[in-house]
């Protein structure tokens, strides 16, 4: 998709610097990367806000549905904060939707694996998708 849409030299332009960090500090860069963001969208927000709404507010139902939504919530975050923003600078709806759309399947699947399988599984998965589209296309593939 990035080669048909261009997404990563739109970004790099957008931003003004390279769409990845270059190598040999990658993949350190988005190892810790990975934790960091699965923390923030996964561990701290799913299991508190699911509590809060599922036990205390609805006081034990509704736990499936919620949590459902939660998870869309949730991996609407990243795509919207870092691909919505390129709208205002030119970007046209198939380029964003090109960059949006893995995203948000990723983060969703990301969220599937965290409740099945557990955190540290959810952390693996972000960390193989960005040693695949970061480290490895983004410094060997497209240089960029």
């Amino acid at each position: 998709m990035d080669i048909v849409y261009g997404w990563t030299g739109l970004y790099a332009r957008v931003v003004g610097d390279r769409f990845s960090v270059p190598w040999p500090g990658s993949p350190l860069f988005y190892t810790a990367g990975a934790i960091e963001v699965e923390v923030l969208y996964r561990l701290l927000s799913v299991p508190l806000v699911l509590w809060l709404i599922s036990n205390v507010l609805l006081r034990g139902p509704w736990q499936a549905p919620v949590f459902w939504i939660l998870a869309v919530l949730t991996s609407l975050i990243e795509p919207a904060d870092q691909d919505l923003r390129v709208l205002d600078k030119g970007a046209s709806l198939a380029q964003v939707g090109s960059a949006l759309s893995p995203d948000l399947l990723l983060n969703l699947a990301q969220v599937v694996i965290f409740r099945t399988y557990g955190f540290p599984a959810a952390i693996l998965t972000r960390v193989a998708f960005y040693l695949v589209w970061h480290v490895a296309y983004g410094n060997f593939i497209c240089a960029c």
